[in-house]
């Protein structure tokens, strides 16, 4: 078991990722509660800072689910209130600041290729201005490729408002159908894309001006207080949203009740709960249930789920890696390749692994070979390898030993 478990910590760690803060406690608790369930939403608004962000804290780390913000465009039309940079730099400015926020509320991040050309007064200019087909086009890939049971719109097609605005509702609304069928974009459907029928369409509804919510909107309570980081989900959201700095979007914390208003626009309905609200995501098959051959995946989750210590991370390394076996039985498909990323990350994670690539020459062309210093350091009560070093050529997926040294942590 332990020298398997070294084998995959060093295939993971050997893959380029971004960087990302090391969890907690509380942070790897809520990484493997969101491997036990498949459930994902994708939410969609026209700019960074259209995003519900409490919505998506609550989402991402209440329910668990897969949740990602799609931004039609990256915000360069806007202001920008901390520099002088405009255009296609604030695309830039306004990008990281999107992924800032996905680091601190746990959603992903997805853009268009459209572009931010300013404050337009009617769905119909923006549209023409991006191109109808190339727009829903995106919008249509990124359903495919996500997979999304839930798709929500953060504004409604009604006027007035900002023609981004009410394009978005528009696009998502037409994609909604159009990603089912294989008649539309059918130059996207290769390798392991494939029509997708999201199960419904939700607009979120907001109380803009201090409108009340439409009548029939299903309520959903989104302030709830998470012990395992000290934070309820308004104080969480209000720290993702700040991160939009160029737009001076900086908001207080909220504490207390939060409730979120949804019309059902496309799907079915959600029944009614016996004894209680109506939950906007009743009636979705949101666990591994979805997958005949994953019960013994979610019995491994959930040992994990009951070995883990939270002095003690690796006690569930052992039920992690039986559920990456378990994974790997099951037919390929957007979940399960992206549930296996995710596993990955957890074990190294649980393992207590640091790596780090270093390299005296900072520029080296195509074809030159470069010596690049890897450390590998266990920091939990494991035998791995700690140093190895190796050669690369750039410009070639070849690579060269010069040496391994194995260095055993002791327990």
């Amino acid at each position: 078991m332990m020298r398997r478990l070294l084998v995959m910590l060093c295939v993971i760690l050997g893959r380029p990722a971004l960087a990302a803060a090391e969890p907690s406690a509380g942070g790897l608790a809520h990484a493997i509660d969101r491997l036990a369930t498949t459930g994902r939403v994708l939410y969609v608004a026209a700019h960074p800072d259209d995003e519900n962000t409490r919505l998506l804290a609550y989402l991402a780390n209440v329910r668990h689910l897969d949740v990602g913000y799609l931004s039609m465009t990256r915000g360069g039309g806007g202001q920008n209130l901390i520099g002088g940079e405009q255009g296609i730099l604030l695309d830039v400015i306004r990008t990281e600041e999107l992924l800032a926020a996905r680091r601190l509320d746990g959603a992903r991040q997805f853009f268009t290729r459209m572009r931010d050309f300013g404050y337009s007064k009617r769905a119909d200019e923006a549209v023409a201005e991006w191109g109808h087909d190339e727009a829903l086009a995106d919008v249509v890939w990124v359903i495919r490729t996500f997979q999304p049971d839930v798709i929500i719109t953060r504004f409604s097609e009604r006027p007035p408002n900002h023609g981004h605005h009410t394009a978005s509702a528009v696009l998502a609304r037409e994609a909604f159908a159009a990603a089912a069928d294989p008649k539309r974009f059918p130059e996207q459907l290769k390798g392991n894309v494939a029509p997708w029928q999201a199960d419904r369409l939700l607009w979120n509804t907001g109380n803009f001006g201090g409108a009340p919510p439409p009548q029939g909107a299903v309520d959903l309570e989104v302030g709830v207080y998470d012990p395992r980081l000290g934070l309820s989900m308004g104080e969480l959201a209000a720290r993702s949203r700040s991160q939009h700095k160029s737009q001076g979007f900086g908001v207080p914390e909220d504490r207390g009740s939060v409730v979120e208003h949804f019309v059902v626009l496309e799907g079915h309905h959600p029944s009614p709960a016996p004894g209680g609200p109506t939950d906007p995501f009743g009636g979705i098959e949101l666990t591994w249930k979805r997958y005949a051959a994953a019960a013994g995946y979610a019995r491994a989750i959930a040992e994990a789920q009951h070995a883990l210590d939270r002095d003690h991370p690796e006690r569930a390394l052992p039920a992690l890696v039986r559920a990456r076996a378990e994974l790997d039985r099951l037919p390929e498909d957007p979940r399960i390749r992206d549930t296996r990323r995710a596993l990955d990350q957890t074990i190294a994670d649980a393992a207590g692994f640091y790596a780090r690539a270093a390299s005296a020459r900072p520029v080296a062309a195509p074809g030159t070979t470069v010596d690049i210093t890897v450390e590998l350091v266990a920091r939990s009560p494991c035998r791995c390898p700690r140093r190895r070093r190796r050669r690369w050529r750039t410009g070639s997926r070849s690579r060269r030993r010069r040496g391994i040294t194995w260095s055993p942590i002791p327990r």
